[in-house]
């Protein structure tokens, strides 16, 4: 062997140990509102080990590597916590074992019910109360453009 095949040769032995050998483990599944449509950007906390994933645009979520300390690693078979987090949502835990490819399917998170503080009227919403907003009256302007 020359020193030109010392680099392909570390490539073929280090590539397959970093992508975990030839046997995927993936978590899959996609998160709905109370009305069954896509939640996007729900935070997605793999509990052991803490790592953190969001779910697309669509509410789906695929979940393959884990950040374990200071390295990335495949995704291990075995229970782990999904811990689901969205703001206006219930944050949910989900208890899953995972054996190879594992679908979840569809995950209802629900919705918070608005709370008032009966001091200020603030609902957390941005609104104050559940009283609806009155737009004042405008005169049109005389001669404007």
């Amino acid at each position: 062997m020359n020193r030109r095949q010392l680099p392909q040769l570390l490539v073929l032995l280090v590539v397959p140990a970093l992508l975990g050998g030839c046997t995927a483990t993936r978590l899959q599944g996609k998160i709905l509102d109370d009305d069954h449509r896509p939640l996007s950007r729900v935070d997605i906390e793999t509990i052991p080990p803490t790592d953190y994933k969001t779910s697309g645009l669509d509410g789906s979520f695929l979940i393959d590597r884990v950040v374990d300390g200071a390295a990335i690693a495949p995704l291990q078979e075995g229970r782990y916590t999904l811990k689901l987090k969205k703001a206006g949502f219930k944050t949910q835990e989900i208890p899953v074992t995972i054996q190879g490819d594992t679908q979840l399917g569809d995950i209802v998170l629900p919705r918070k019910p608005l709370e008032v503080d009966p001091d200020s009227g603030w609902d957390g919403a941005g609104t104050r109360g559940l009283v609806p907003s009155v737009a004042p009256d405008y005169a049109p302007i005389k001669g404007g453009v």
